[in-house]
């Protein structure tokens, strides 16, 4: 695994920005919505959110593909600011609708600082019994993803990392808890080092129930339990000999975990699973043992890993 990969940021997709069979691509759609009276922030969420072969429009940098024309940067830059201030009127006035919001964090490090504010004061307020905006299942989803996606900075994803380990592992969420902190340790050079040794091992502790968990079903809730291990195995940026299986006793118990889940997925019914977990549990037990061979190794979780949001 190349523990220097998020600088590198998500690869992205010139087919993103230009028309295909699909619908109109971002260039399009950034010069319709522009001036808009009404901004289409569905159909510029979903195009930001797709992935054709696995990239995106815009890097988890926040880059713009070269080659992108000035016109088109101004005028995505524009939508930003247009975006902030719905969701700023959104929060004030307690309307309904997060697709400006799940645009914005589809922008991945080119979101505004004041959004990450936003999600970390909204999931303060879950703890405290509700948000003007978010009202439903899949709204949580989106401020625990889109938090996890658009972090940046010491001061943010310290405040993120310590509301999550504030609370206990069991009442995790697949899709919010475990979501997050996978995006945060996988994508992030700075997070990895902002956890000490028993915070590791809290994770580790959730990493291990969500395989135990999974096993005999139809893997539906696995998404992020190889994200959120191969992510916390980049605490070796902080501890470059730790969680090697033969040398730490949590990775003699991480790696038993993943062995089960492949044997587990060898059964003849988990043949959907095996496709698309079988390889990757493969490559994630050999950087457990340190002896790991493939540096796109989070791409290739990522690209199973991360999915989109209804609209809402």
């Amino acid at each position: 695994m190349d523990a220097d990969y998020p600088a590198k940021g998500v690869k992205f997709a010139r087919r993103n920005t230009n028309d295909n069979p699909r619908g109109d691509g971002l260039l399009k759609l950034l010069a319709k919505n522009v001036t808009a009276s009404a901004v289409d922030w569905t159909a510029l969420a979903k195009r930001l959110a797709a992935r054709p072969g696995g990239r995106y429009a815009i890097s988890s940098d926040g880059e713009i593909p070269p080659g992108i024309g000035q016109g088109a940067v101004a005028q995505l830059d524009t939508l930003i600011l247009r975006a902030v201030e719905d969701v700023r009127h959104k929060i004030v006035q307690c309307k309904d609708g997060t697709d400006s919001l799940r645009f914005l964090t589809w922008l991945f490090r080119r979101c505004p600082e004041q959004v990450s504010a936003w999600l970390l004061d909204a999931w303060d307020q879950e703890e405290r019994g509700g948000h003007p905006i978010f009202r439903m299942g899949s709204h949580w989803k989106l401020a625990y993803q889109g938090l996890g996606r658009i972090a940046s900075g010491e001061a943010v994803e310290l405040q993120a990392i310590r509301a999550m380990l504030s609370r206990t592992i069991d009442t995790w969420k697949w899709q919010r808890e475990t979501a997050a902190m996978a995006f945060l340790l996988s994508r992030s050079e700075i997070a990895p080092r902002l956890i000490n040794r028993t915070e590791a091992e809290r994770i580790a502790k959730r990493v291990l129930r969500e395989f135990q968990e999974n096993l005999g079903s139809t893997y539906t809730r696995f998404q992020y339990a190889p994200l959120l291990l191969v992510g916390l195995l980049r605490y070796r940026l902080r501890e470059p000999f730790a969680l090697v299986i033969g040398q730490d006793p949590m990775a003699d118990r991480l790696g038993q975990a993943v062995e089960a889940t492949l044997d587990d997925l060898a059964h003849r019914s988990r043949g959907k699973p095996l496709a698309k977990y079988g390889r990757i549990l493969e490559q994630t037990l050999e950087e457990l043992r340190g002896e790991g061979s493939n540096p796109e190794l989070l791409l290739d979780i990522f690209g199973g890993a991360e999915e989109d949001e209804p609209a809402g």
